[in-house]
């Protein structure tokens, strides 16, 4: 009910508004694929009801043109399983108490060859493969696709980009079909797409395309039978068609057959030509050049001038070196490019030189991060992001900062743990760890974002992990300790905000390892804080003392009023090192009393010892109870008790 103001109530659950049903519903409207149209073999059909109050729909799916009954559904998608080159047919009948809707149409799209031009950017890698990018004008984009998860975009004025195809063979039953948008409403986007046999000189086919003055997706069909069969690259060229810039994306691209051709020479990328201090665990990075499709790719890399030692074959254009390659050497290194139809002539030779030799053998070896801005990047220090287990990249997501959030003059290194996608991993040079007993220690402290607080809230998905692998790019990596909020034994939000420093033991790690830090967030909307470490040492671990005493407890048993007893106590230290006795006390009872202390505070090497007594005189009759109280320097575990026992009659 209103209140005495009149408010009005919303989300009233016990109230339904009904529509009796008499009529069947409308025909449901095709949203995905659209009529006649392409669809990838992973397609998912999709549609919208048409009115008329559907309860669920009657789903129609095959090659035939009176495609069969598949199921009844309440979701307006299904996912097919699709072959390649085949025409497919659907028809979605709406249903109601009714009954179906009547007169529903029968839709058709096809599905492309197993070498058919059909490209919707999915791969992170880009341009895709074949594909070539000039002046690296275009970039994948993950805002708003028409399918999948990106599209090619550009932003350009009146000069124009272009992006254009691999190699295909065209012929007078040829077209290109493709979706395109701009994010502006001006209307002043342009494409026209060209062909060229080389790659550089280009010729228009169809007419230029003005995008319109609206966001959406619109598809176009481009005839290519005016062209002369042969093999041409396709290029999309976009621009304004005044001298303002506007946004252009494109996606979903069905065409011609690839053309059955040699690759093309592959175009080096990195390491860079006559690049320096080279990582020794190199990743080559390289183009398909224009030709034919590569299927996979020989690198040869090696000391001499045209290298022939074959160092990987691989499907893809990218390689990570799985065994480190020499410090201080100058390599050179080549990809030969290949498919069914042959071999593509070998790449241009390049030749990077690795870095001097960066292996830690001193100890202890200590890393503060400096003083100020300068100091930061760390010699030998990299940096990886994804995921733990798996990085896939080397986004720096840490960086340097004031310990603590504090005054200027001691730096960190720090990372803010927030949001999705943080998962940055922060790998130190390589330790060349001897046999014994070794440590890594380092300071760590939380704060909430951006200041000196303790981190609010508890963030299920916030976690930090010492990492310890055998490589650089932490392939097959161990975890040696983790913090979360999830259950570990190290609780996340428990790093103090003032700081606190960790020690890690090292047993059984021997030979050349590199350490990670690594901080993640994968939810966000439950926190903002900074992660920071500093100090970071890798030592030979500490000989510690082990403290004991002897007897643990005494009972005086029975003893005459009058009578006296003495018990003697010795302190010893059994571990190694040097262990402090600061204290020995006893609680009050004047028939208990501690004799023949030691000076203190006293220093007991390893098996060295002291002794102190206990005399029990009783004056009255009962049980007579005391606790002595022995403190040394071992930290938490510094206080120790004895208790003492006699009954006198």
């Amino acid at each position: 009910p209103a209140d005495a103001t009149g408010t009005r109530y919303y989300s009233r659950p016990n109230l339904q508004l009904a529509t009796p049903q008499t009529a069947p519903p409308n025909p449901a409207v095709a949203i995905y694929p659209t009529l006649d149209g392409w669809a990838f073999t992973d397609g998912t059909l999709s549609w919208q009801s048409g009115g008329g109050l559907p309860s669920s729909y009657n789903v129609h799916f095959g090659t035939s043109a009176t495609p069969p009954f598949i199921q009844n559904q309440l979701e307006t998608t299904y996912t097919p399983v699709l072959e390649p080159n085949t025409t497919y047919y659907w028809q979605i009948v709406p249903v109601n108490d009714i009954g179906p809707a009547v007169d529903c149409p029968v839709w058709s799209f096809k599905t492309p060859s197993a070498n058919q031009l059909a490209e919707s950017f999915e791969d992170t890698s880009f341009p895709p493969m074949g594909w070539t990018n000039v002046d690296d004008a275009f970039t994948r984009s993950t805002t708003s696709p028409f399918h999948g998860s990106a599209t090619a975009y550009e932003y350009i004025g009146s000069a124009g980009s272009l992006l254009y195809t691999p190699m295909l063979s065209i012929d007078a039953s040829s077209s290109l079909d493709f979706w395109a948008r701009s994010s502006a409403t001006s209307g002043i986007g342009r494409i026209q797409i060209k062909y060229s046999q080389n790659g550089t000189d280009w010729l228009p086919v169809g007419a230029e395309i003005a995008l319109p003055e609206n966001s959406n997706w619109n598809n176009y069909v481009v005839d290519l039978s005016s062209v002369t069969p042969g093999n041409y690259f396709l290029g999309f060229n976009v621009y304004s068609s005044t001298t303002s810039s506007t946004s252009f994306y494109l996606d979903h691209i069905f065409g011609p057959e690839m053309a059955a051709l040699a690759p093309g020479a592959a175009i080096l990328t990195a390491p860079a030509n006559l690049a320096t201090d080279v990582s020794a665990w190199p990743t080559f990075t390289w183009n398909a050049g224009p030709g034919g499709i590569p299927t996979g790719f020989r690198l040869y890399c090696d000391t001499n001038a045209n290298p022939t030692t074959l160092l990987a074959d691989v499907p893809v254009n990218t390689y990570t070196a799985t065994a480190a390659l020499n410090y201080s050497t100058t390599y050179y290194w080549k990809v030969v490019a290949y498919n069914a139809t042959g071999e593509a002539p070998a790449s241009e030779v390049f030749s990077f030189t690795t870095i001097d030799d960066p292996i830690i053998s001193t100890f202890p070896w200590i890393v503060d991060f400096g003083t100020d801005s300068s100091n930061w990047e760390v010699p030998n220090w990299s940096q990886l992001s994804g995921f733990y287990p798996t990085p896939t990249g080397t986004t720096s997501q840490w960086f340097r900062d004031d310990w603590l959030n504090g005054p200027s003059g001691n730096n960190a290194s720090k990372i803010n743990i927030y949001g999705t996608s943080r998962y940055g991993w922060l790998v130190t040079p390589p330790i060349n760890l001897p046999a014994g007993e070794y440590e890594l220690k380092f300071d760590a402290a939380l704060m909430d974002w951006n200041s000196t607080n303790p981190p609010t809230g508890t963030q299920a998905d916030d976690r930090f992990l010492v990492i310890v692998a055998d490589n650089p790019n932490m392939n097959n990596p161990t975890l040696l300790r983790e913090w979360n909020n999830t259950g570990s034994s190290d609780v996340f939000n428990s790093i103090p905000h003032t700081g606190q420093n960790y020690s890690i033991p090292l047993t059984g790690l021997t030979g050349v390892k590199y350490f990670a830090f690594y901080g993640e967030s994968s939810v966000g909307s439950n926190g903002d804080n900074d992660l920071m470490i500093d100090n970071v040492t890798v030592q030979q671990a500490m000989a510690s003392p082990v403290f004991s005493v002897t007897p643990e407890s005494h009972d005086f048993g029975s003893l005459a009023i009058g009578a006296t007893a003495s018990q003697d106590f010795t302190i010893s230290n059994i571990g190694e090192g040097t262990l402090g006795i600061n204290s020995i006390t006893i609680s009050t009872n004047p028939m208990l009393t501690l004799a023949n202390l030691p000076t203190l505070p006293a220093s007991l090497t390893a098996g060295q010892n002291i002794s102190f007594a206990v005399n029990y005189a009783p004056t009255a009759a009962g049980t007579h109870t005391a606790t002595v109280t022995i403190t040394d320097n071992l930290g938490a575990k510094a206080v120790h008790t004895v208790n003492i026992t006699g009954t006198a009659t």
